[in-house]
Parts: structure tokens; C-alpha cells; sequence
């Protein structure tokens, strides 16, 4: 049988009001996507080499992985600065010496 005029997709039927559950998971949707094509194309995986489901769900995987190396190597950085100017900057309470000080006296 032949069909005439315009086709109807899966979105013509849909409600207009949506559950909560839903649009809970559309805003999680809609949170995660551009960080996944950021980290496609800043770290050279704008092309997906790997076919089928499989390698759509292995390359999603891989740009996650990044992202988190990305954060991991972030906070590792922050944290030797911190660690770097606590040396520096030494708090020390009054009256007390340094170490520098203690020597040099003794």
C-alpha cells in the first residue's frame, strides 16, 4: 500500500506535556552532550573510526575517559601550586622559627 503526503515521525504524536522522569533525563541529556563534543573535538576524535553500536558506544567511552584525564590532570596541577606556595609561604605562629632560623642558630 501506498503511502501519500507528508510522513509522520515519532515527535507528531508526542505529548506536549512530558513526565518528570523524562525531562529529568532530557536535561541530563542536554548537559552531557556539548562537554562529549567538546572533548571530540579538542582532543581529535571528531571522526569515529569504529563501526556500528559498538564503536559508537566505545567512542562516547574514550571521550569520557579524556574528559576525566582532563579533570584528574586539573586538579593535580592545582594541587602542586597549593602545595608549592605552602612551601613558599610558610605559616609559621608567633614567636616560632623556621627551620632556616632554627639552624643557623643552633
Amino acid at each position: 500500500m501506498a503511502k501519500f503526503g507528508k510522513q509522520l515521525g515519532p515527535s507528531h504524536f508526542a505529548p506536549r506535556r512530558l513526565p518528570k522522569a523524562l525531562k529529568r533525563r532530557l536535561k541530563r541529556r542536554q548537559a552531557i552532550e556539548p562537554i562529549i563534543g567538546h572533548m571530540k573535538s579538542d582532543h581529535r576524535m571528531d571522526r569515529n573510526f569504529l563501526s556500528g553500536k559498538v564503536g559508537d558506544a566505545i567512542n562516547a567511552i574514550l571521550a569520557a575517559c579524556g574528559f576525566n584525564m582532563a579533570k584528574l590532570f586539573r586538579a593535580a596541577a592545582l594541587l602542586a601550586r597549593l602545595s608549592l606556595l605552602g612551601y613558599l609561604f610558610e605559616v609559621k605562629p608567633r614567636g616560632e622559627q623556621s627551620l632556616d632560623q632554627a639552624l643557623v642558630a643552633a
